[in-house]
Parts: C-alpha cells; sequence; structure tokens
C-alpha cells in the first residue's frame, strides 16, 4: 500500500498496529523502523478498523487522499531523518528519537523517556530503572517540561544544591548527573545544542564524587566471618554465601544467582559478568578455580547438579529480567541483613556485599599480585578503572609505611 525504504539494514515502511485497539476498537496506524532485528515504532495520528484499512489504498474519496496524504508526510518525515543519520553512519533508535524530538520541539524529558524504553526493549533492565529514577529527581527539581537549552551551568549548580536539601547523597547524586550528562553527549553530537551550550567539563559544571569509604576486611577478620557459626541456620547460609562471593572473584549478586552447574568446566566456574556481556568487544569470561571451601558451599546450600540446573536455589528458570532483577534485589537485602548480624556478634563495622569484591581485590593487592591480573579477574573492561578501585585504600598503605619508618625512631 505505501512505499518501504529499506537501506543499510534499517527498513521504514507503514503498518496498522494490532497490538492494542482503542476504545472504538480501532489500530493506531504507525510507521515502523525495523533496525538490528528490533522494531520502534512512531505515531502517525491516525486510527482505523481493519476494514478501513484494508478499503484505504483503493478509495478515491477525499477523506481517504487525505488520510494517506498524513500518513506519507508521517513516513516522509521519518525516512528523511533516518537517511540523514544513515549517511552519518550514526543511525540508531535514539539518535532517530533525538532528531524527530528536534523536529516536533521535544522536551528533555521525553528523550529520556525514549532512552528507557529503548534499554527495557534490549531487557537492560537495571539502566532503564536508573534512567528512571535520574528522570524523577530531575522533574522533582525543574518540572516535566525541560527544554535540553534550559540545562546549563547554573541550572545544574541549582540542581545539585536542591538534590543535596533532599538528602541525596554525593554518589546518588553522580549517578543521576552522568545520566543527565549522557543525554546532553547525544544532544551536542546531533545539533540540538551548540558546543558553547554543553554545561559539563572544566570551568563548567564538574560531577562531584566522594572517596568510599573503607570496604575491604584484612585476613584476620576475614577468617572470623569464615569460622563463625551461628545458631540461626539462615544466617549461617548468607554468611556461606557471602564467603563463596569473596573466594570466586568477588562475584556480583546478579551474577552469582545466575551461575549453572553448566558453568562448570574442568574444575573451574566459567561466566561472563552481565554488566559487559553485552559489549561484544569485551566479552572476556572469568574463571574461578573451585577450591575445597567453594565446593563445600556448593554442597552445603546448592541444587543437586542435575541437568541445566542453577548452583544456588535462587532463581527456578524462564523469569524475565525484570524477574531476576527483582530476585537479585531480594538475594543482596537478604546477605546483607544477615552479614549485620554476623559483623555485630564479631565485633566488625557493617559490610554488605560490596565488601566481598574489594576484599577479594584488595587482598590481592597486598601479596603483590599484579593489577592487571586483579582487573581480569574482576572483569574490568579497563584497568585504569581496577586502580581506581584500589585507590580508596592507598591512605591505609601510607599510614603503615609511616609507623615503620617512625618505628625505629622509638
Amino acid at each position: 500500500m505505501f512505499t518501504t525504504y529499506n537501506k543499510d539494514g534499517v527498513v521504514v515502511s507503514v503498518v496498522l498496529d494490532r497490538r492494542t485497539p482503542n476504545k472504538e476498537g480501532k489500530y493506531p496506524v504507525k510507521v515502523k523502523v525495523y533496525h538490528l532485528r528490533k522494531p520502534k515504532y512512531f505515531p502517525t495520528g491516525i486510527c482505523m478498523t481493519d476494514e478501513e484499512w484494508d478499503r484505504l489504498e483503493r478509495s478515491k474519496s477525499n477523506e481517504s487522499i487525505k488520510i494517506r496524504r498524513s500518513i506519507n508526510e508521517s513516513f516522509d518525515r521519518i525516512k528523511m531523518n533516518v537517511d540523514a543519520l544513515i549517511e552519518k553512519g550514526d543511525f540508531s533508535f535514539q539518535a532517530l528519537s533525538l532528531r524527530l524530538g528536534r523536529a516536533i520541539g521535544d522536551t528533555f524529558n521525553n528523550v529520556v523517556r525514549t532512552k528507557i524504553d529503548e534499554l527495557i526493549a534490549d531487557d537492560r533492565i537495571g539502566s532503564a530503572n536508573l534512567y528512571r529514577d535520574s528522570l524523577k529527581a530531575v522533574e522533582a527539581f525543574a518540572g516535566d517540561k525541560i527544554q535540553f537549552s534550559d540545562v546549563t551551568v547554573e541550572w545544574l549548580t541549582r540542581c545539585e544544591k536542591f538534590w543535596a536539601k533532599r538528602s541525596l547523597s554525593i554518589t546518588t547524586r553522580g549517578m543521576y548527573f552522568r545520566n543527565v550528562r549522557a543525554m546532553m553527549n547525544v544532544a551536542k553530537k546531533m545539533s540540538l545544542i551548540k558546543e558553547s551550550q554543553y554545561p559539563f567539563g572544566k570551568a563548567k559544571f564538574e560531577i562531584k564524587t566522594e572517596e568510599g569509604e573503607k570496604k575491604s576486611l584484612d585476613g584476620e577478620q576475614l577468617s572470623a566471618i569464615y569460622h563463625y557459626n551461628s545458631p540461626n541456620e539462615t544466617v549461617n547460609k548468607y554468611k556461606d554465601i557471602w564467603i563463596f562471593m569473596y573466594l570466586c572473584n568477588g562475584i556480583n549478586p546478579i551474577d552469582m544467582i545466575q551461575l549453572k552447574y553448566s558453568d562448570i568446566v574442568d574444575g573451574e566456574i566459567r561466566f561472563v559478568r552481565q554488566k559487559t556481556a553485552r559489549a561484544s568487544a569485551n566479552r572476556k569470561a572469568i574463571h574461578i578455580e573451585i577450591t575445597p571451601e567453594i565446593q563445600e558451599i556448593i554442597d552445603k546450600w546448592g541444587n543437586p547438579n542435575e541437568g541445566d540446573n542453577y548452583i544456588f536455589p535462587f532463581l527456578k528458570g524462564g523469569e524475565s529480567q525484570q524477574e531476576i532483577k527483582d530476585k537479585n534485589h531480594d538475594v543482596y537485602t537478604c546477605i546483607n541483613k544477615r552479614m549485620r548480624e554476623v559483623c555485630e556478634a564479631l565485633g566488625l563495622n557493617r559490610i554488605t556485599t560490596y565488601a566481598a569484591r574489594h576484599s577479594f581485590a584488595t587482598i590481592l593487592n597486598r601479596k603483590g599480585v599484579p593489577v592487571s591480573y586483579i582487573s581480569q579477574q574482576l572483569g574490568h573492561t579497563s584497568i585504569r578503572t581496577t586502580q581506581a578501585y584500589l585507590g580508596s585504600f592507598e591512605r591505609e598503605a601510607r599510614v603503615e609505611s609511616a609507623k615503620i619508618l617512625t618505628s625505629i625512631l622509638k
């Protein structure tokens, strides 16, 4: 009925979207853009029944001619923007949404919502939730009709003060501002704002960071936790799971709950971090030697080694990405709660699942293990990330060095 555009793997067509009818039983006519096996639909503002849609092409009524012209205008507008992006080598659904947003005067808010939809469609639920939280915080400050030109250095500074008064931590504010910056980077690339309007960087607005609190344990503390035995079996279970995470290269809970017996090969657990699995250039498998201590925890708390079972009984199989994310939240909440009880019993400061990862990295670093190896075992994509990861413990090392130097003077 309508022309189809196909170039460099991007297909643009007009369809009757029969997924959800409106109250009148009609379906929206949309322009469908298909790329990398994923569709994205753009509304035309027209709704029709199946019968009306079937008659549209051959009907010569003035109303039908008017509808066809309107649909073709929507198709041509999207085709033109798709073609321009392909010529620049910059095609993506996000870039297309931004170009179309500029054409209709779309807001920063709606562009972020488009980003959230794309992340959900790509099963990147954690990132989608963070963008949703960021947008909610931004809208609490500036409302739901923010223009890209509104986001200035002065605007960001006032936003910082507003969030601080709302008791958002520096870490949380930093995560939210990085999402705002990501949107402004794309806006700059798409010429939605001028270079002079870009508000981030030196002599402009700089995102604050704070030095993380000490989250690593020493050998004596780790040994005390390992040998601790509570009268409460639930405490023992989650304490052992925490030890498993420490021994398994500081594995994150989201990766731990998805380990399967099929991931065990030649006495090693092999997996790819969910955080980097989507980046094909950085898909590096992490190998973990199964020690007797690791095996003991698996034998005590794990599923039977049958078929394609998960190692631990947190997932049943067939869960959606959102359900896996929810289960991950439940698991690390339980671990943190029970580890608080363990630390109280041992007289230690409160720790979380993150301490298992930091302790793994720091213990090896203090024993002289090369940072390059630690980086590989953590699954970091850059050694610079690992160096920053270990940086918060340098002060402690300097204190110990100072004690050694001054001890001979006494």
